[in-house]
């Protein structure tokens, strides 16, 4: 009696076996070994245009004016911009710009947005430009508000839509593209506001 043994049909079928396996196990292993080197493993920092605050800031903690308080009940992503004192000028007069460029750029998450200008104290300057150019801009004085001393004068900064202010640009980081990035990134992962 003479038995043909197929030896590659043997080794495929072994070959197989052994990927089905390491199909299921193999993930297993990847998942135990990031587990277990996670502190040597470099990871990416968050790809932001705008830098995170260390420690959010509540808009609704923070200020006790009441037209503060009912802008920010609206549910909306607020672009705050922090002016201190009674001037705007150039660069305040482009941010204004800006941001209200900005917000219309979102097309149909433009709704989800608000723009803010926050002062100390009463602005003419905003006040005269408001009124030309920006009337979807809403001008609150809250001299409260702006004693954090993290809102520093001339910057831009994000509060999402419970009124914590996350993150914030710089004259030098601001600029459209890098704006409108972070804020459909934002828009596109929550569900409120």
């Amino acid at each position: 009696m003479n038995i043909n043994i197929d030896y590659s049909a043997k080794i495929k079928s072994r070959i197989y076996f052994i990927l089905i396996i390491l199909s299921f196990i193999g993930p297993l292993i990847f998942a135990t070994l990031m587990y277990i080197y996670r502190d040597s493993l470099p990871i990416a920092p968050p790809s932001t245009n705008g830098e995170l605050l260390e420690s959010m800031i509540n808009i609704h903690k923070n200020s006790t004016s009441e037209k503060t308080l009912k802008t920010f009940s609206n549910k909306k992503w607020s672009l705050i911009f922090v002016v201190r004192g009674n001037k705007c000028d150039k660069t305040c007069s482009e941010i204004l710009h800006l941001i209200r460029q900005t917000r219309i750029s979102l097309n149909q998450d433009s709704s989800r947005v608000m723009n803010i200008v926050i002062t100390d104290q009463k602005n003419d300057d905003i006040e005269d430009l408001i009124k030309a150019d920006y009337k979807n801009i809403n001008k609150l004085i809250d001299p409260k508000l702006l004693d954090n001393e993290l809102l520093n004068n001339g910057t831009l900064y994000i509060s999402d839509p419970l009124g914590n202010i996350f993150m914030f640009y710089n004259k030098e980081n601001l600029n459209f593209k890098g704006l409108r990035k972070d804020l459909k990134k934002v828009l596109k992962i929550s569900q409120i506001g």
